[in-house]
Order: C-alpha cells, then structure tokens, then sequence
C-alpha cells in the first residue's frame, strides 16, 4: 500500500473554496486514467468522491479501491440505518437501488470535478430525502466557472448512463479543452473585466447615482451573460428605483443562472411581496 504524502481534493477544496479549471483539469484526466484501468479489469469503485482523491505535487491518486470493492456506497449502514458517507456524490441509479455500474463511476466524477471547479457539489438539499429528490428528477446548476470543462461536465452528470462518456471520451474531452487555451483566456479576461463593471455598478449605487449604476452592470452582464450576480445587483437596483417588473426579470435570469443564488430567491420573493401589496392598496379610479 502506498503512503501517500498530501492533501485530499476534499480538503484542497476547502483551502481554496474552488480550483482553477486547469487543475481540475489535470486531477480529471488522472482519476479518469485510472477508473479506466479499472472498468477494464472489472472493478467498479462505487464511492468516488473528493474524499477518496489524493493529491501529492501534480499527481492525483483513487483511494479506497479496495473498500469499494466489498462494500457498495447504496448499502453500507449502521445499525440505526444511517447511511454512511455523503449521497452527494452517488449517481441516480445507485439512489434508485438499481445497482452501480461503471457508468455510475462516471457520473460520480462529473459530480467531483464540478464540486472541485465550483466549489459546491452540483445538487444539494436541505435533507437527505431533498437531496435524493433532486439528483433524481433535477438538472444541476450550470457551472459558472467551469470554462471548457462545462459541457464535459452536463455529459457526465447524465441522468441516463447510457448516456454518459466512458473514460477514454473523458481524456479526450479533457485533451480538448487543454488545447483552447486563447479561446479560454478571453473568456477569463472578460470575466474578470466584468467583475470590474459589476464592482463599479456596487459603488455607484452606493453613492445614489443609479443610472451610472444600471449602466455599469449592463456592461457587466454584456461582458459575462452567466454572471447571475450581476443580474441579482442589477435587480436590486431597478427594484430601489420602482422598476419592479424590469427587477423581476433580473431577479428570475439570476435564479435561471444560479438556483442555488444566496440572494435572488430571497430578493425575487421580497419584490413579490411589495407587488401584491401595491396592488392590494391600489384605489380603483372612478368613473366619471
């Protein structure tokens, strides 16, 4: 057994709150290098996660072959019938009970490498039975920094296994995205220069001057469409500025974005609230 000195990607995750698509990059095409190795010898790991990935400098290592060979992740109980570990990771099929295949693995490392890219694991919910729900019958949240990875990354959290890439279309993919590096760097470059439009927007509105504001985050969502946090500032403002159906747009663009957004649900129910306030205080014009 090898000793392997270093950090999951759990805990690089954790340090760093999302990594580099590059990196994710690279971790990707060594973990699909090895499940690929392993299908072929028959052997289904079952419980790949950012847990059982060990980094060491540039190397990524599967962890846990073993354990998973024995024991499947769907089954493995205490005695109060607790599931051990995180459902997070777990394929929809392995959910269902209908067993766990290598396509399963597949799934399992689109869920990893989003959550490594993101930052977050692509489906979450309040309680087991909620986040069952949505693995099962939801699309996860479109990545927002996934860059060239994104598409690679729908593939594989498939809800159909039979749709998913096996791992030689996987190293592929990834080979792919490592050749787009200008088309990439524009797409970082924009991004960030959008930031900068979104962060000017914030003070300007802060000093009360809104049209400067409206029009700082235009340009930021011009410069980066998929930026739901713009959206949400963009609502904000038109929402201060009694612009509701324009903020409702905003706000629902955000949520479309982002479902998962910290601020536009919350914002969008707010706005609704005040609209059927206003309409419930509405005096009706007479007729003349």
């Amino acid at each position: 057994m090898e000793f392997v000195a270093g950090p999951s990607l759990r805990a690089e995750i954790s340090r760093h709150k999302r990594l580099p698509w590059q990196r994710v990059a690279d971790i990707g095409k060594q973990v699909a290098d090895a499940l690929g190795h392993a299908h072929a010898a028959g052997i289904v790991h079952r419980d790949l996660k950012p847990d059982n990935i060990l980094l060491s400098g540039r190397r990524a290592i599967v962890a846990d072959f073993g354990i998973a060979r024995i024991l499947d992740a769907t089954t493995r109980l205490t005695g109060t019938g607790m599931m051990i570990g995180t459902p997070h990771y777990m394929a929809p099929e392995q959910l269902e009970g209908t067993g766990a295949d290598a396509a399963a693995d597949m799934w399992a490392l689109g869920a990893t490498l989003y959550t490594a890219v993101e930052g977050t694991p692509p489906f979450d919910g309040a309680t087991l039975t909620a986040l069952m729900a949505a693995i099962l019958t939801r699309s996860p949240a479109p990545p927002q920094h996934a860059g060239p990875l994104r598409d690679l990354l729908g593939a594989l959290l498939a809800k159909d296994p039979t749709r998913r890439p096996r791992p030689e279309a996987v190293l592929d993919a990834l080979a792919d995205a490592a050749r787009q590096p200008s088309a990439t760097s524009r797409q970082v470059a924009s991004a960030a220069k959008a930031q900068q439009y979104r962060e000017a927007g914030n003070r300007l509105f802060g000093e009360f001057r809104y049209a400067d504001a409206e029009a700082a985050y235009r340009e930021a969502i011009r410069l980066d469409p998929g930026n739901a946090d713009a959206h949400n500032d963009l609502g904000y403002m038109l929402a201060t500025v009694n612009r509701y159906p324009e903020a409702e747009a905003a706000y629902r663009e955000a949520i479309r974005l982002n479902p998962r957004h910290a601020g536009a649900p919350d914002n969008l129910e707010r706005l609704l609230a005040v609209n059927i306030l206003l309409e419930a205080t509405r005096v009706p014009k007479r007729r003349r």
